[in-house]
């Protein structure tokens, strides 16, 4: 995240703050593009800092409140204890980056050797199943978000990039073999946070075959999604759909265009079955 964004976020969660509840929601509506997974971490982050009253509220209970307004909004269920999903100590960060790390390492040696990624990454998916959870997610993020922004010349992030790419379809695939119900659920979950900062990346490097690549594989795993509402994880799908066919479109790839267009019709169908069965019911 460049400063200025940081900035903007930072002037927004005051305003919010010295807001009453009606100017809230006129503050809000005028600042969409920063209604993200962004501004909630900066607002639980407010809530542990602050001290103070505002009206009937604390500065801690006005920072929750809104927190899980906009986590109902934006579909993110974990954020709705008013809580952030992330290692609460640093040693406890540096476990989960140090399993992110050895996986990811091994994912680039398998590619590179010609190694089946489910022999060589299954087996520590299997011992460290009770990592795989909403602090990993949180831990991908931020480290693909940061090694990205220092790498030092454009081939190297895009060899992480593709690493990430590489190993989220890893995790998705695991989904469908694991029988551990519990952390089960998170697997999805793992994949978005990954797909999202790659979106970004491709994005702002013009890699457009890339993004249109990266998007579409946002949108299975918000079908493949367990949590949140089943309605909206659909819709974010579709979304996701639209736009890498989009991309593809203005590129003339015919390969994605195809293979998209087919999983938008599976996604259409399933969407109207869904009213259907409402209505129906």
């Amino acid at each position: 995240m460049d400063e200025q964004r940081r900035k903007d976020y930072l002037d927004l969660i005051s305003m919010l703050l010295a807001s009453d509840h009606e100017e809230e929601k006129k503050v809000l509506e005028d600042h969409q593009s920063l209604i993200d997974e962004n501004l909630i971490q900066g607002l639980l982050e407010v809530s542990s800092l602050l001290e103070g009253n505002l009206g009937t509220e604390t500065i801690s209970e006005r920072s929750v409140r809104i927190t899980q307004e906009i986590a109902l909004k934006l579909n993110l269920p974990e954020y709705l204890q008013g809580q952030s999903p992330r290692p609460k100590t640093f040693t406890e960060y540096l476990i989960y980056e140090d399993l992110l790390t050895e996986l990811l390492q091994i994912t680039r040696n398998s590619r590179e050797l010609g190694e089946s990624l489910q022999k060589t990454l299954y087996p520590l998916l299997l011992e460290n199943i009770d990592k795989l959870n909403d602090n990993f997610a949180y831990v991908l993020k931020i480290w693909v978000e940061n090694k990205l922004q220092i790498a030092k010349e454009q081939i190297e992030a895009y060899r992480i990039a593709s690493d990430v790419n590489k190993f989220c379809g890893i995790v998705r695939d695991f989904f469908d073999i694991t029988t551990n119900n519990t952390y089960k659920l998170y697997l999805p979950d793992i994949a978005i946070k990954g797909y999202q900062v790659l979106e970004t990346f491709f994005y702002r490097n013009k890699f457009v075959r890339e993004q249109a690549l990266v998007l579409a594989n946002l949108g299975c795993a918000y079908r493949e999604r367990l949590r949140g509402d089943s309605f909206k994880n659909l819709d974010a799908a579709i979304a996701s759909f639209e736009n890498s066919l989009k991309l593809a479109t203005s590129i003339n790839n015919s390969n994605i265009i195809n293979s998209v267009n087919n999983i938008l019709s599976d996604a259409y169908a399933e969407r109207l079955r869904r009213i259907q069965d409402e209505t129906e019911g």
